[in-house]
This record gives structure tokens, sequence and C-alpha cells, in this order.
């Protein structure tokens, strides 16, 4: 698993030119990474030959005292300086320990310089030797208008249009009425992890609606994402009553999300379902727009809404993102990046995930209400399932919609068998059958069917944007080479396996057009 899911982005990362690594807090096979030298050795220098240098995590040598791997800090340190790990940030155990460590016979003065000399080429190849000092011309402006271009196209390009029952993009003449607890919350916006955040120069819904002089009522109906006081709830819904659409800006304020900000329930914080409750109850279109660091499970409040819009935390020109988007002046162009539960207790959910001897399918699965009372205990297929929330998430991974509509036809392979030194293209031709123009995120999937080790249900393989106007078609096509169907099987060995391959063009991992092909000895 760490060959064939983890350790390819990091793999890709230092083809790419990645300077620095860092070991993390967390163990692999009961190692802590700062302390694991198969891991920072063998496969980081040996392997993958990387020459840059490897930090630790905040803390993350001595924590591995608490982890139940080091006595203390001087154990600490030997176990990382054996591992391969150049730098310790924060933590003081090589500060403390690493000269009377070398004295005794532990760690070498070899090695230790083998650590400067990593350190020091990235200096060298960063120029910070023969120019150390930042440059003094530079004018200070970290808020030029060609960045804040950059991070409201970034915000654009991220969002993820959920659902959309007609409602976007909203007319300008429309009222509307902006609530919820993200609608004005300038520093929240910014997400997690800003500890230099300038939340001043945030510009957030209430602010660009108000830039474009738009006909709106503003009441965020809380203090703040987890106010769980119905106090604000009567001038909310006074405007929403007053307008014709509500904007509910919804979702987790930023210290919520990050490094060690688990949640065991992951649906809307504090009362803001109830006050969606509420507002429903008015029969008027609900636009929710979701602020946060994670998918938040939005089962118990979807039929609530018209329109759900993911926007993540946007970041500081997300008010102005939002407007365009709300509007159709731009189109959400992002995908989802992971599979979106209907409930934390689906949790982990994989679109990559195994199939299980006793896979779950749509004609054997029965809902738990559904069950008679005194049913046969094997009634029920005992397959890979939940019994209240199914077998499929809410949302599927590169799931998102645009404002026009898409089909996909005419499928075709261009041979049905290959052997290891001939590629194979896949083509489908993709209509815009809307009434607007807009980018399809075009996907591809492919399924080894049979192999030495269980292969996962789908692999995404490539992907293509593709602009259409209204009516307009394009021939999308994909190579497939042996080199794309290599796996790591359980000898270690990297390679391709003859076998048959079911192959998926599509909008996300839960749909597509379906077609095989065979990859022979």
């Amino acid at each position: 698993m760490l060959r064939n899911v983890y350790l390819p982005p990091f793999e890709a990362a230092v083809d790419a030119g990645a300077a620095t690594v860092m070991s993390s807090f967390n163990e692999i096979n009961g190692i802590p990474a700062s302390g694991n030298k198969f891991l920072l050795k063998e496969v980081l220098r040996d392997e993958l030959q990387f020459d840059g240098f490897v930090v630790s995590d905040w803390d993350s040598t001595e924590e591995m005292i608490a982890h139940g791997f080091a006595r203390d800090k001087k154990h600490a340190a030997e176990l990382s300086a054996n591992a391969g790990m150049d730098m310790e940030m924060n933590s003081t155990c090589y500060e403390d320990h690493l000269k009377q460590l070398i004295e005794e016979g532990k760690f070498s003065e070899q090695e230790l310089n083998e650590f400067v000399k990593n350190i020091l080429r990235i200096k060298y190849r960063l120029g910070l030797f023969e120019n150390p000092h930042r440059d003094k011309t530079h004018t200070g402006n970290y808020y030029a208008e060609a960045h804040m271009h950059e991070a409201k196209k970034a915000a654009i390009k991220s969002s993820v249009l959920l659902k959309n029952k007609d409602v976007l993009p909203l007319d300008k003449n429309t009222k509307v009425a902006l609530i919820g607890p993200l609608a004005h919350a300038p520093h929240e916006q910014l997400g997690t992890w800003t500890f230099d955040g300038e939340k001043e120069h945030t510009i957030t819904p209430v602010d660009a609606f108000k830039a474009a002089k738009v006909n709106f009522n503003f009441a965020a109906g809380f203090t703040h994402s987890r106010d769980r006081s119905n106090k604000g709830f009567r001038e909310a819904i006074q405007a929403a009553k007053a307008s014709d659409v509500i904007l509910f800006f919804g979702g987790e304020e930023a210290i919520l999300s990050g490094e060690a900000h688990s949640r065991a329930y992951i649906n809307l914080p504090g009362e803001q379902e109830a006050l969606i409750e509420e507002l429903a109850k008015l029969n008027k279109p609900i636009v929710l727009v979701i602020m946060a660091g994670r998918p938040i499970s939005v089962s118990k409040i979807m039929d609530k809404t018209d329109a759900i819009l993911m926007a993540w935390h946007p970041g500081t020109m997300g008010g102005e993102a939002l407007y365009d988007m709300i509007y159709g002046i731009a189109e959400p162009e992002g995908r989802l990046p992971v599979s979106w539960p209907k409930t934390a207790g689906q949790l982990p959910y994989f679109y990559n995930h195994k199939n299980t001897g006793r896979p779950a399918s749509a004609e054997e699965f029965m809902e738990m209400d559904s069950i008679p009372v005194h049913a046969w205990q094997s009634s029920l297929g005992n397959d890979s399932h939940y019994l209240d929330v199914g077998f499929t998430p809410q949302y599927p991974f590169g799931y998102g919609l645009g404002y026009s509509e898409f089909r996909y036809e005419d499928l075709s392979i261009s041979k049905d068998t290959i052997g290891f030194n001939e590629e194979i293209t896949i083509k489908a031709k993709l209509t815009n059958v809307g009434k607007k123009p807009s980018t399809e995120l075009v996907q591809l999937y492919i399924q080894d069917v049979i192999g030495s080790i269980t292969r996962p249900v789908k692999e995404l393989k490539g992907f293509q944007h593709v602009y259409l106007k209204p009516g307009a078609s394009k021939e999308v096509s994909f190579s497939i080479a042996s080199k794309d169907l290599e796996f790591v099987n359980h000898e270690m060995v990297k390679a391709a396996e003859a076998g048959k391959f079911n192959v998926w063009i599509g909008e996300n991992a839960g749909s597509g057009l379906k077609t095989d092909f065979y990859l022979r000895e």
C-alpha cells in the first residue's frame, strides 16, 4: 500500500525537484517516520535518489518518546540520526546529545558531515551564499493586484458545485438574503494555519455584494460557526422573508480544521442546521455555500436546499470569487479530490477501495427501515454495506457540476488486446447539451480485474479539461500503455500483469461509459 498508494506523489515531487522532505509524526509499520531508516535511507535516498535534506516535523524527534519508540531525548537523537534525518525542527535532541553520541560511537562524524553537505547543497542551489540578504528594492506589497487576481482565480478553480436545482446562477435583479456565520467572517475565511494572515485584507461575501451594489439583506444569525444559540434566528428569518433567494454561508470556522482538529460528527456545527430548517419553511430557494476544511455531512439538510456550493476556506478573495460564481460571471471549476461521505460513520471511504469477497450491489441492498421484522439472518445477502446509509458516498470522488450539461457517447477503443510494448487509445464523444458555455473535467478510470494481489475497484489514470460552447462536441481520447497498468505486488516487484482490464470515461468515479481490453503476455 505504501508503494501503490502513498509513495507515488512523493516520488513525483522528488522527480520535479523538491528540495526538502519532512519526516512526519506518524509511524509506518510501527516505526515513527523520524526514526525510520527504511523510509529515509532505503526508500528516499537509495530508491528515489533524493539529494536534498530531510527536516523533522515540529518536535517529531522528541515525540518518539511518547510513541513508545525512544527512551529519552538522547535515544531519540540516536534513532533519528541513524535513520538519516538531517535537521531537527524545534526540539533539541540533536543539539543536546549528538556530540556525545559521536564520542560514544553510537553515531559517526562521517554521517554528520553527510547531513551538513545535504543542507549546504540546497543553500548553494538557492544562491544563499552569493546573495544571503533579501532584495532591499522589494516593495513589500503583498496584496498586489496581480496576486489578488490569482487568489480569486484559485478560489474559483477549487470550488465544487455539488447540487443545483436550476437556481444558480442568479439573475442580477434577484433580491437576496445573506445569512450564516461565514457570510462576513474575514478571519475564518482564511482557513487553518494562517498564522500571519491579515483579516483586514479579506473580502467577504458581504463586502463583495456591497461593492457590487447588489440588493441584499444581511443577518448572520450566529456569532460564530459553533454558536448554539437561536437568538439570531428571528433577524435572519426576517431578512429571508424580505428576499427572493436565501444564500446561507455556513461551515466551520478556521480553528475547527487542520492538524489534530478531527471531529467525530461532521455535520454543520452549532445550530446551523436548525436555522436552515426554519428558513426552509419560507418555501424560498436556499443556496448553501459551505466554507470548511473537510467535507460536511449534509444528509439531514439535503432536501432543504436547492443548491450546494463547496468553497472550502477560500482565502482573501473568497467573497469576490463567490459573488462571481453565484451570478454566473464565473463557473465553479473544482471537482472533489475525495469521496464525500454521507456521515462520519462511513469513514474512511476511498473511491479506489477493494471489492471484498462480497461486494455490495444496488440490486441486493436493503435499507434498514425496509427490513422485515424477524427477517431471516442471511436474507440481506451479508455483503459489504451499511444498513442505514448503503455503500455509496453522498458524492463520489471527482464529482462536480458546472452551469451546463454534458453528454458522453460513442465510446470506442482502438483494439481489444494489447501486448506489453503496445499502447491502446480510448475515445468518447463529449457534447455540451446545455444552454451555457462550460468546462467539463473528463476522467479516465481503469480496473485491473484479476491480480496477484487484490486490486482497487477503480483507479484514476487521466483527466482532461474540455471547454465547449452550447451544442458543440469534441472527441476526447486517452492513451494507455502497459506501464500505466503497473503496480507493486506482494514480492515488491513493480510490473503490469496480463489479464482483463475494465475502463471508464466519464464525469466522476461513480459513473461513465464502460468498456474493457486485455493485456497479453
